[in-house]
């Protein structure tokens, strides 16, 4: 079947079982690392991503940063400044790889956090959190999200973040260019527990 389109193992099981035999042998041979189960794999827990239907009548809201006193904690980290202006955060991205960072509290399991932004830059944004043991901004630990540029609209968007550990900070990447971003509010939510059908 040099298409591979058509599983011929039930009709040539011995051929079958005798490449199976030699696919094992040099599995041995060359020691290979085989993947093995993932002993946090949680199969009912949500992915981490962007969503679009977020009610968040059904969370509860841990944080909310909303600048009618200043920049609440958020600090500009790299390519940009960022300071409180007229209630907003206002971010002048100065370079092309733009970020802030805050500390944050929140427990293992899923939250989301919500953005009201208006943007004048260029890319999708990200966001990265550290925990204790995992004090580091790592790809693993990344959600991308989608902005909207250029058309002097507010708009809102909410990120799913899954971790199996209590979240300690947040690095948020507000696109990819030299540009203004501004932030009326950020909300951090957690989910609550599913209802029981029992």
């Amino acid at each position: 079947d040099i298409g591979e389109s058509n599983n011929l193992a039930d009709e040539m099981p011995l051929r079958s079982a005798d490449m199976v035999a030699v696919l094992d042998d040099w599995l041995r041979q060359v020691d290979a690392n085989l993947p093995t189960p993932n002993p946090n794999y949680n199969p009912d827990a949500l992915p981490t991503g962007e969503i679009f239907d977020f009610d968040p009548s059904n969370a509860t809201l841990l944080r909310q940063w909303s600048f009618e006193n200043g920049v609440d904690r958020w600090r500009a980290a790299h390519d940009c400044r960022i300071a409180a202006e007229n209630g907003y955060l206002a971010i002048t991205c100065t370079d092309a790889d733009p970020y802030m960072v805050v500390p944050v509290s929140a427990d293992a399991g899923t939250t989301i956090l919500t953005l009201r932004y208006r943007a004048h830059a260029t890319g999708p944004g990200h966001l990265f959190w550290t925990t204790s043991s995992q004090p580091n901004h790592h790809r693993s630990r990344r959600c991308q999200f989608q902005l909207i540029h250029g058309d002097g609209q507010w708009h809102q968007t909410a990120i799913r973040i899954q971790s199996s550990e209590p979240i300690t900070g947040f690095r948020l990447d507000p696109g990819s260019s030299v540009g203004t971003v501004q932030f009326d509010w950020i909300k951090l939510y957690s989910l609550k527990p599913r209802e029981s059908n029992k």
